[in-house]
């Protein structure tokens, strides 16, 4: 019954299937829920690799049922678009605000 928030850099994509098993969780009330931050312009991208041209949402944010109250149906989140992350890492932050 305690409010649980987990993000970072998965190296995987909301639709594979290693992540599927936080969706799942191991009962009936431990799934978690993905947030789905975008940026300013509506885009879900967080990393992009120049070499294949591809864009991926690796960095991730999953709540479960407890946190997803406290933040209501329409959870604040985003992610950071500005030219000075490029400097910290080659992928851009989520954030999301808690309540």
């Amino acid at each position: 019954d305690m409010p649980l928030l987990l993000f970072g850099d998965w190296n995987d994509g909301p639709g594979d299937s290693s992540l599927g098993v936080l969706g799942r969780g191991v009962g009936q009330r431990s799934g978690l829920s993905r947030l789905h931050p975008v940026d300013s312009q509506g885009d879900c991208w967080t990393i992009y690799y120049e070499d294949g041209r591809e864009y991926f949402t690796f960095d991730q944010i999953f709540v479960n049922s407890v946190m997803q109250r406290r933040m209501g149906r329409r959870a604040k989140c985003g992610i950071v678009d500005v030219a000075a992350t490029k400097k910290a890492s080659d992928h851009r932050p989520v954030w999301c605000e808690l309540r």
